[in-house]
């Protein structure tokens, strides 16, 4: 059995998604997540897990099938970065992840925790997977929730009992089918495709800075079903522990990404540069490059075939042929 985290969200729901298709180990997936007013009830819909758990009943469901959970995945949490309440993202994305990690350890299960690049902050410190706690306590967030992502993160590390198999997988810019529910968090890809859709005209942010053109700030983009299938890979090798970066390793502009969306829409779009808004100008990146190096060593040492990450052309294509464009979008 794997307790799915997050598993109606947008990454958690084409996990579990990935997990069904495989038959991984033949076991049963369970969801852990609330839905409130949200529209991610839709993601889960073609779904047939085992059960749908509440988060504040996930430890106690946990307790009582001990013995039948294989893994802890764990997407859960507040993915909003512009949420400003540290109690709320700390009771959610600290002290959860605190609370579900003690349990693996107890338990010696396998945990997996959705971490996120934004722990680099502006990136000044480079972005190395390390798994050195010296390094890590040298990044700095630029945003509260990224910083509850760090503390969990420095806390694993520090724990003094863990389970033999951990990893923190630190995401960087994830874009693909089931991220219809996030709103103004959903990614570049789906608001500028709705933006051509709507009015024939993509918005993109103006560059404050005298050395990068309007457009060529740049996102380490990768495509969600490339997560679901390097989760699975994960759950075949039980040796790997530590943390890593999952991106496509390759910095892509968003100027890039609007041709690559206008070659796939076939229609006449128009381009247009707005300012970043005040708010978030101090705290924006312009540059975000997943380091590989270390995932990649890792899987090839594996004796398995290299993991080959879809590139941008081939993931918005399928993402605007097979999903944005359909009359059916969810996976």
């Amino acid at each position: 059995m794997y307790i799915l985290t997050g598993g109606a969200g947008f990454i958690g729901s084409v996990t579990a998604a990935a997990l069904e298709a495989s038959h991984a180990q033949n076991s049963e997936v369970v969801i852990v997540d609330s839905f409130g007013k949200s529209s991610k009830w839709n993601n889960v819909v073609k779904r047939h897990v085992r059960e749908i758990v509440p988060p504040h009943r996930a430890l106690d469901f946990m307790d009582d099938h001990a013995d039948e959970i294989d893994a802890v995945i764990h997407f859960g949490g507040i993915a909003d970065t512009t949420e400003k309440n540290m109690d709320i993202l700390h009771e959610n994305n600290v002290v959860f992840t605190k609370a579900l990690f003690d349990w693996c350890a107890d338990n010696d299960t396998r945990f997996i925790f959705a971490s996120s690049a934004a722990v680099y902050g502006g990136g000044e410190n480079g972005f190395e997977d390390s798994n050195d706690l010296r390094e890590v306590n040298k990044l700095r967030p630029l945003h509260p929730q990224a910083w509850s992502k760090h503390l969990a993160e420095k806390y694993i590390l520090q724990a003094p009992k863990k389970p033999s198999s951990w990893v923190i997988l630190r995401f960087f810019n994830v874009y693909g089918p089931n991220e219809y529910h996030k709103g103004r968090m959903g990614s570049v890809v789906q608001h500028a495709y709705s933006q051509a859709r709507q009015d024939g005209t993509i918005r993109l942010f103006k560059s404050h800075l005298d050395d990068v053109k309007n457009g060529e700030q740049k996102r380490d983009f990768i495509y969600v079903k490339d997560i679901a299938r390097l989760i699975l890979w994960m759950l075949k090798h039980q040796n790997i522990q530590g943390i890593f970066n999952v991106g496509s390793g390759k910095a892509r502009s968003f100027n890039d990404m609007a041709d690559i969306l206008i070659k796939n829409m076939k229609k006449k779009i128009n381009v247009e540069y707005i300012d970043i808004p005040p708010e978030i100008r101090p705290n924006y990146q312009y540059y975000t490059q997943a380091n590989m190096t270390k995932m990649i060593q890792t899987i090839t040492s594996s004796n398995t075939n290299p993991f080959q990450f879809t590139s941008l052309e081939d993931g918005i294509a399928d993402y605007v042929n097979n999903y944005l464009t359909s009359e059916d979008p969810y996976l």
